[in-house]
């Protein structure tokens, strides 16, 4: 299972504006993160390190380097197997070059191990069919 992602659209031009406009004075670069399982966002389970799904709120949201409690909340959108979806994003606090970064993550399903990956696997994350005709 491929996730297939991109994120619509670049920073500045369009957002889920349900919620109001986020202004900050800084630029907002965008980031789409693909969660496959490897190490990053492992956790320990009852045989060792496993893979754990929702990083973003679990791992991410609760640290201020990665998360500086911006508000109203964004949602980014993201092609997802052509599907144009909206995924829940944070912010960080301003980069040493005046910037933040919003950033979004679409996990595989199933998150997969590395230690136990298959060619299929690699396939599978590499195809990036491009988004639906809208």
């Amino acid at each position: 299972m491929s996730p297939a992602a991109t994120v619509f659209p670049p920073a500045g031009q369009q957002q889920d504006n349900s919620s109001g406009p986020v202004t900050t004075g800084l630029p907002e670069s965008r980031v789409l993160i693909i969660g496959t399982g490897g190490t990053i966002c492992m956790q320990e389970g009852p045989d060792g390190l496993q893979p754990s799904a929702n990083f973003l709120a679990s791992a991410m949201a609760p640290r201020p380097t990665f998360n500086d409690q911006s508000v109203p909340p964004v949602n980014i959108q993201a092609s997802f197997h052509g599907q144009l979806r909206s995924i829940e994003s944070l912010r960080t606090p301003p980069t040493a070059y005046g910037r933040h970064i919003r950033y979004g993550i679409v996990e595989f399903d199933p998150l997969l191990d590395s230690s136990s990956i298959s060619a299929n696997d690699w396939d599978a994350m590499a195809e990036c069919p491009p988004p639906s005709p809208s």
